[in-house]
C-alpha cells in the first residue's frame, strides 16, 4: 500500500514539474514577444518621425501632418499631395515609409495575437482557420459591441435587433469615413491657400527689392551725371 502511495506522489510529483516546466517556457516566450513587440513599436515612431520631418521639410502644416498619419496614404491623398507640388521621387519615398509602418503594425499585431493565445490557451491549442481568422478580423468588434448592447437591453427579438444594430453600425462607419475625407479635403485646401498667400507676399516682396533697386540705379545714374 505504501509503495502505492509513493508512486501516485511520484507522479503527481513529476505532473506539477511538466506543468512548471510549461509554464516557465510559455513565460520566457511571453517575455522574448514582449521585446520583440516594444522593438516593433519603437519602429513604427521611428517611422512617424521621418513621415513628419519629410513633411514638415516640404511646408506642409501640423493639423495636415497629424491627419495624414492618422489615415493611410490612399490613392486621394497621394492626388492632394501632388497637388500641394510634392513630385513622383516624393510620393515613392512617402509610399516606402507607410509600407514599413503598416508591415510593422501587422507584425505587432501578430506578436499580441500571440501573447493573447498562449496566457489564454494550454496545450490544447486550437488552430483558427483562415475563415475563421478573416470572420475575427471583420465582425469581432461590432459583433461584441452588438452583443453586449442586445444583454443591457434584452429586446423582445433580439435577432431583429441586432440587424438593426449592424446596419446603424454601417451607416455610422460609412459616415466617419466620409467625415475624414472631407476633413483632409479641407486640411489641404487651407494649405494651398497658405502657400498660395507665402508665394504671393514672396512676389509682391521680390517686386518691392527690384523697384528700389532699379530706383537706386536711376538715383546713382543721375548722381553721376550731375
Amino acid at each position: 500500500m505504501q509503495e502505492i502511495n509513493d508512486i501516485v506522489l511520484e507522479e503527481e510529483q513529476e505532473d506539477i514539474n511538466e506543468q512548471e516546466d510549461q509554464s516557465e517556457e510559455r513565460s520566457t516566450e511571453d517575455e522574448i514577444r514582449m521585446i520583440k513587440k516594444a522593438k516593433e513599436s519603437k519602429k513604427d515612431e521611428e517611422i512617424d518621425e521621418k513621415i513628419v520631418t519629410f513633411l514638415h521639410e516640404k511646408g506642409l502644416s501640423e493639423n495636415l501632418i497629424k491627419t495624414l498619419i492618422k489615415n493611410d496614404l490612399t490613392d486621394e491623398h497621394i492626388r492632394f499631395l501632388k497637388g500641394l507640388n510634392l513630385n513622383d521621387d516624393n510620393i515613392d519615398y512617402l509610399q516606402d515609409l507607410w509600407k514599413t509602418k503598416i508591415e510593422i503594425n501587422k507584425s505587432s499585431g501578430s506578436s499580441i495575437n500571440s501573447i493573447t493565445s498562449s496566457n489564454s490557451l494550454s496545450n490544447d491549442y486550437i488552430q483558427l482557420s483562415p475563415n475563421s481568422l478573416y470572420l475575427k478580423k471583420v465582425l469581432s468588434k461590432p459583433l461584441i459591441q452588438a452583443l453586449c448592447d442586445i444583454v443591457a437591453k434584452k429586446p423582445s427579438d433580439p435577432i431583429e435587433y441586432l440587424g438593426h444594430w449592424l446596419l446603424h453600425y454601417k451607416i455610422c462607419e460609412e459616415r466617419a469615413i466620409q467625415q475624414k475625407k472631407r476633413e483632409l479635403e479641407l486640411s489641404i485646401d487651407r494649405e494651398k491657400l497658405d502657400l498660395k498667400d507665402i508665394e504671393e507676399k514672396k512676389s509682391i516682396l521680390t517686386e518691392q527689392k527690384e523697384d528700389e533697386d532699379e530706383y537706386s540705379e536711376d538715383h546713382n545714374f543721375f548722381d553721376y551725371g550731375e
